[in-house]
């Protein structure tokens, strides 16, 4: 008799489990609130909100998903992109349902399906924080293959961030540098990304950029030329020694045109005016596109007016 009845408890229990476990693993649709701390990259904001929001939607979900969702009460981190956020004043911004979709899995996990979300828009505060815009520089090594160099400077994307801390801290940064980039024997351009060395006390609004260096192969030519004047009075004349200098111009490849018909070089008479002792810079006029460098010898000439 004991032993019916342990066996008939026993069906009950597996019967009882049986359906639980069958319904839960059902879809449900039923409204879903999930607290959020969200963060953005605003400009002149801080990174985080100053308070959590509560993101309410009408959700398909499993059983089990309603379940966890009952039993877990800790907030999620979400990353909100700046370009989906409005200001509505203060420090106060807003995304729209529309927007809050892509966001879904973030907030809700990826196995639910979101069929709609309760409210039309969201609200959230970043408070302002310190901040100023400064220059991104690349710390670069680069050699390159014979006939080969930068046509330019390095480009850096983006070519400035934004540095967030105390403001005797911001006062003290002029720019960001990357890590060390070391490119050898270029024959051609290179695209990197690279991790930004973060100034200590300081928060960046990107901790990475991409750097690119254009590389061109080059032909080089060499000439004589003579230095004239510019902006030299009437009545005045402006002695310049040397006269002649050497000039060797470094030009992509294939030449479009000879550089040494079409530049001028001289000194200019309000330089001259202005320098200690009549040491003025020589300058050129009428570079061709396709020129990449050129070098000047000497680069200062002594100038004497009479």
């Amino acid at each position: 008799m004991k032993t019916s009845w342990l066996n008939f408890l026993a069906c009950m229990l597996l019967s009882a489990a049986i359906w639980l476990f069958h319904n839960l693993s059902q879809q449900y649709a039923d409204i879903v609130n999930v607290s959020v701390v969200p963060s953005s990259n605003i400009e002149g904001r801080a990174e985080k909100a100053s308070s959590e929001v509560t993101v309410s939607a009408r959700c398909k979900v499993s059983g089990w998903g309603l379940v966890a969702f009952g039993r877990d009460r800790k907030a999620r981190k979400v990353f909100f992109d700046a370009s989906d956020l409005r200001s509505a004043g203060d420090d106060v911004f807003t995304i729209k349902a529309a927007n809050l979709y892509k966001y879904a899995k973030d907030i809700f996990g990826d196995d639910v399906v979101v069929e709609s979300f309760v409210t039309d828009m969201l609200s959230m505060t970043f408070p302002s924080e310190n901040h100023k815009k400064v220059p991104v520089l690349a710390v670069m090594s680069a050699t390159f293959k014979p006939q080969y160099m930068a046509n330019g400077p390095a480009v850096m994307i983006p070519d400035s961030v934004t540095i967030y801390g105390d403001k005797d801290r911001l006062a003290s940064i002029e720019a960001v540098y990357t890590k060390q980039l070391n490119y050898k024997e270029l024959r051609s351009s290179v695209h990197s990304d690279v991790k930004l060395e973060k100034p200590s006390g300081v928060r960046l609004s990107v901790d990475k950029a991409t750097c690119s260096l254009d590389v061109t192969r080059f032909v080089e030519l060499r000439s004589r030329v003579n230095i004239g004047t510019r902006n030299v009075p009437a009545h005045t004349h402006l002695t310049v020694l040397p006269s002649i200098a050497d000039v060797t111009y470094r030009c992509k490849f294939p030449l479009n045109g000879n550089p040494v018909d079409r530049t001028e070089f001289y000194v200019d008479y309000k330089e001259f005016t202005s320098s200690i002792g009549g040491s003025c810079m020589v300058h050129c006029d009428g570079l061709p596109s396709g020129v990449i460098e050129v070098k000047i010898d000497p680069e200062v000439c002594e100038c004497v007016a009479d």
